[in-house]
């Protein structure tokens, strides 16, 4: 599969997303078949667990509970950790190069 990041183009071997049926041993991606190995398996376990992470956190009963004016600065520095996780690990998918 070629892929585009800025102006580089790479060629990509190796499954390296987040958003697919983990219980499948195959994807189709553009109509090329990618094996599922059990690497990506994990990999797709720790990335929808950032997410989840950020969902909790902006999700209403979880403001609601943890969010106060006094508590407010160390809310969102912890907020800006858990997306700054997210995107870090997100980029890595982004720079794999085949």
């Amino acid at each position: 599969m070629k892929a585009s990041r800025g102006a580089v183009v790479y060629a990509q071997t190796n499954v390296r997303t987040m958003f697919f049926e983990n219980n499948k041993e195959e994807i189709t991606i553009d109509g090329i078949p990618f094996t599922l190995t059990p690497a990506a398996k994990q990999e797709h376990y720790v990335c929808k667990g950032y997410l989840v992470d950020i969902q909790l956190m902006l999700s209403d009963d979880m403001i609601e509970m943890n969010l106060s004016f006094e508590n407010y600065t160390s809310w969102k520095k912890e907020l800006i950790a858990a997306l700054k996780k997210w995107d870090k690990h997100y980029k890595l998918h982004n720079s794999k190069k085949g």
